[in-house]
């Protein structure tokens, strides 16, 4: 039996045996053709068997993306369109759809402003999305600015969404500063923010952690931008403010900031005081080892805070991360006994 074939019959039994997945895999030849996973996919969906449809290829034409959607039965309630060619032109096909999912994500598209205007239009009055991902679509400021209309209206959205991605999608302070003023006027539930591999600088990062306070969000991932002391220094009053944020992530081991040891000892501060907030991620900055002492002192005096990383910051020593990593490790394992 040939791979696709295989590839099949997984995704079939799969179905069968309650997992709702339902995948469309690359092509395994090569030759751009769709594998007979795909039919399978399209049957099962008609059959009202999948929760989720994932389309992932790189070929796929609007015929294709027409067929998926048709497919749907009220019992899908998750699509996933990963690099499967959605445009601007297509994006009217899934809307239609928009109504009856839990979360759509459109990772890696070719969305612009135009496309993120009409899907969001369309997503407005619905009660049921809870989480939304245009990651890796060029829809820039302006594209970010109609997301922010949705999440600032009076819409079912507004108050259903949960999480949001809007990573790599070419986002500066002006777009940032749009949805944090959404951020601080919405009345749902939006409670997870990514927002990372963007050009966002202090100014919108001082925007968004001066929305914080006013909101119920409890995770900002935003590493791979452009924020600085001053931006650190905004969030670490955000920190003391908010009820809500828990963890915050302004580097991992993808990329980071800009943040020194300002901003690395403002932060400190703020977790000497926090009583809510959980985790602190800082890889891949400026930190120096005045600013990593600052942070692990903060993190023994505070046993609220659960993690704070400070690798590949290149003027921290590497015995200097792993003392820090210990550190979480035995209280990690202390909580555990407690439990």
């Amino acid at each position: 039996m040939r791979l696709r074939e295989r590839v099949g019959l997984r995704i079939e039994r799969a179905l069968r045996n309650g997992r709702a997945h339902v995948r469309h895999e690359l092509d395994c030849n090569g030759d751009g053709r769709f594998a007979p996973s795909f039919k399978v996919a399209v049957a099962a969906a008609r059959r009202g068997e999948a929760r989720v449809v994932i389309v992932a290829h790189p070929e796929t034409t609007p015929d294709h993306l027409a067929n998926v959607v048709a497919a749907l039965t009220p019992s899908t309630t998750q699509l996933v369109l990963r690099d499967a060619g959605v445009t601007d032109d297509t994006v009217h096909s899934v809307a239609r759809v928009a109504g009856q999912l839990h979360m759509l994500s459109l990772i890696h598209n070719c969305l612009t402003r135009a496309g993120a205007a009409a899907l969001c239009a369309a997503l407005k009055p619905c009660s049921l999305l809870r989480e939304l991902s245009l990651t890796k679509n060029p829809i820039a400021d302006d594209g970010v600015r109609a997301v922010a209309d949705a999440l600032a209206a009076d819409g079912a959205l507004a108050l259903s969404l949960m999480t949001l991605h809007l990573s790599g999608v070419g986002m500066t302070d002006v777009g940032f500063a749009a949805l944090a003023d959404a951020v601080a006027t919405n009345n749902g539930s939006l409670a997870n923010l990514f927002v990372s591999e963007n050009a966002i600088g202090d100014v919108g990062a001082a925007a968004i952690a001066a929305a914080l306070p006013r909101s119920r969000v409890r995770v900002v991932y935003a590493q791979g931008n452009r924020i600085g002391d001053a931006g650190a220094v905004a969030f670490a009053k955000a920190i003391d403010d908010s009820p809500y944020l828990r963890v915050l992530c302004l580097g991992d081991s993808l990329g980071g900031n800009a943040i020194g040891d300002q901003g690395a000892l403002a932060l400190a501060k703020s977790l000497h005081r926090a009583r809510t907030f959980e985790r602190l991620e800082l890889d891949h900055n400026d930190v120096s080892v005045i600013g990593a002492a600052a942070l692990k002192d903060a993190g023994k005096a505070n046993v609220c805070v659960r993690r704070v990383t400070i690798d590949y910051n290149q003027r921290v020593p590497v015995h200097v991360w792993e003392q820090l990593e210990s550190l979480w490790w035995g209280r990690r394992e202390t909580a555990m006994e407690l439990s």
